[in-house]
């Protein structure tokens, strides 16, 4: 969801009923409720747990996603892409809008359908900003562009338009070249496979003719498009996801801190005097917490789900509990579930550790699902944590959590190409932080997070020294081994910046 300060904007003076934007727009009360589940339009300001007033902007909004769909013909993944480029700024959206709508019909020539061939000076008017003249020239001079003919179809003005929006994004003529000549190289092994393919036919039957050819030709490109996407994204996958350090083992259990320090540090003692207590006093809230509490340091899912149940029936509004569920439901591999759980809580309640958890789970969900839908996970779990710090600003507790919890996420998966990576003064900072928090006052579970969150913000830390090579990684190590001999993740070998590809 949108908060005030990163989506468009909604003054006091500029607001309306849901029942308004319906008559407006047209659009049934689900689907505004379904597309501020995605993040398309504005959160509306609460004035009470059952009311809310919507910007006067959601209406246009509203249009301008019918227009991306109708006109368009984009999905709402791509309408999110759009507004997230556009940083919600409705001009800015129109004007990408009437782009493309140039691009796709000048002067009268619907580029994309018909057998129409474009001149030079058509294909150039297409594209938007416009390339130098003689660029086309330039294309044929480098082979990427078949032929001298200057009269261009369909799948030529398409190819150049990727040339010119990879040449505006940074990558040098020679890369060009030399990834024309390997799908060259590909397109002569593809021929080879087709024409065993057709010799085959010929042979198996005497009814072949060259419309039987030509669908086969269809059906073999079709193949070959949508196989060598797949092996694309598998090679991707495998590159920007390789076995990483966590602070979770593959049993989904914490390895930081290790189950030896939590044993030490009397974690299951503290969960058998929780239990004991429950036996005189079941549904008291408090020590059902407390063992909630516990159950998520030890790792323990199933139990951590049906205490947070039991919690819930005594307290339906507690977020911190309805967190801890759902982080149980993820664990336990039921994470659409949780998912959808958050979108509908979060309708009605913009607390930071869910907003933060939701942001997680939708990372976590599209690691499988390609690599588009999970850039675009990432950048909808970074919108959702800049909220979650900024509602948690009076929180100190919670924003810390949530700080630590960023950084060891950003140095596992959710940043797989370090463009966010947390900066060495930031995790001092943090590292600081818990240092200097007393743990005399607390409570036995207090003194035990405390003790766990100090590991983790050092190996948080750790990490980032031996990422940027700095020596004071191996100082920070031998702490780390002091306060958690066990420690799986500082006694892993040092953390392997993976190289980013620099564009030319």
């Amino acid at each position: 969801m949108l908060d005030e300060n990163d989506g468009p904007s909604s003054s006091i003076a500029n607001v309306v009923s849901i029942g308004e934007v319906i008559r407006q727009s047209g659009a049934t009360r689900q689907t505004i409720h379904f597309y501020l589940r995605k993040g398309l339009l504005p959160k509306p300001r609460r004035s009470s747990r059952t009311y809310a007033l919507y910007s006067s902007d959601t209406v246009e909004f509203l249009t301008l996603i019918r227009e991306c769909k109708t006109q368009f013909r984009l999905s709402l993944d791509e309408i999110v892409k759009l507004f997230v480029a556009a940083s919600y700024n409705l001009d800015r959206i129109r004007s990408e809008l009437h782009c493309r709508g140039s691009s796709a019909n000048v002067g009268g020539i619907t580029v994309g359908t018909g057998n129409r061939r474009l001149t030079a000076e058509e294909v150039l008017g297409t594209i938007h900003p416009a390339p130098p003249p003689h660029w086309l020239k330039e294309l044929h001079r480098a082979d990427l562009l078949d032929g001298s003919d200057e009269k261009y179809g369909t799948e030529e003005v398409e190819l150049i338009r990727s040339v010119w929006d990879l040449r505006r994004i940074g990558t040098g003529a020679t890369d060009l070249c030399d990834l024309s000549r390997s799908v060259s190289r590909e397109g002569e092994v593809q021929l080879a496979a087709f024409r065993q393919i057709v010799d085959r036919q010929r042979r198996g039957s005497a009814d072949t003719d060259y419309g039987a050819v030509l669908r086969t030709l269809d059906v073999f490109e079709r193949f070959v498009k949508f196989k060598r996407a797949s092996a694309l994204n598998s090679a991707l996958s495998d590159w920007l996801f390789p076995a990483e350090d966590s602070v979770y083992g593959p049993n989904q259990r914490r390895v930081v801190p290790s189950e030896t320090f939590l044993m030490k540090i009397g974690l299951n003692l503290e969960i058998d005097r929780l239990l004991h207590q429950l036996d005189k006093t079941p549904e008291d809230p408090r020590t059902l917490r407390d063992l909630a509490r516990a159950y998520s340091l030890r790792s323990d899912w199933l139990n951590l789900y049906l205490v947070s149940e039991r919690l819930l029936k005594l307290d339906s509004t507690n977020a911190r509990t309805f967190e801890n569920l759902t982080t149980a439901m993820y664990y336990l591999g039921r994470l659409d579930e949780a998912i959808g759980k958050l979108e509908t809580r979060l309708l009605s309640c913009g607390d930071p550790l869910l907003k933060f958890r939701l942001g997680q789970s939708l990372v976590l969900r599209a690691k499988n699902r390609g690599i588009r839908e999970f850039f675009n996970a990432v950048i909808r779990r970074q919108q959702l944590t800049t909220e979650a710090l900024q509602g948690a600003k009076n929180q100190p507790s919670v924003r810390r959590w949530i700080t630590l919890t960023q950084a060891l996420d950003d140095q596992s998966i959710y940043d797989p190409l370090q463009l966010n990576q947390p900066t060495i003064p930031v995790l001092e900072a943090l590292y600081e932080e818990y240092q200097s928090i007393s743990s005399k006052q607390l409570s036995p579970l207090g003194r035990m997070n405390l003790a766990g969150g100090k590991i983790l913000a050092a190996c948080a830390l750790y990490r980032e020294y031996c990422r940027q090579q700095d020596p004071k990684a191996l100082q920070l190590r031998r702490k780390i081994m002091q306060m958690d001999p066990q420690s799986l993740l500082a006694a892993r070998s040092r953390v392997k910046s993976r190289s980013v590809p620099e564009s030319h």
